[in-house]
């Protein structure tokens, strides 16, 4: 078990965890989770920070299982859902990475 905030507010960083900040900066880790979205033609291009958390987790571990819980949006998206993010883009993302859904 690994414990990372990511976060593009430094107001979450929690002693003894991991942090990634999503810094939209050239290089930086918004910039590179947009790019790993935009081969799904999104209608907004910012993923969602639970989206990215996940394209960084499978490419700092490429080899582990990576579990979530709740992204509802994400994972069962539908035509009347009202959210900033692209869902279905966020779908079709989301499946590539090879994540286990967590029931709670």
């Amino acid at each position: 078990k690994t414990d990372i905030v990511c976060s593009s507010q430094i107001r979450y960083l929690v002693p003894d965890a991991g942090f990634w900040e999503l810094r939209n900066e050239p290089g930086g880790l918004m910039k590179f989770c947009i790019n790993k979205l935009k081969p799904f033609k999104p209608r907004f291009e910012k993923p969602s920070t639970g989206l990215c958390a996940v394209i960084l987790a499978r490419d700092r571990y490429p080899n582990e299982e990576i579990g979530v819980t709740g992204f509802d949006y994400t994972l069962y998206p539908e035509e009347d859902q009202v959210w900033r993010h692209d869902q279905f883009a966020e779908n079709r993302r989301i499946e590539t990475l090879d994540i286990i859904e967590l029931f709670t």
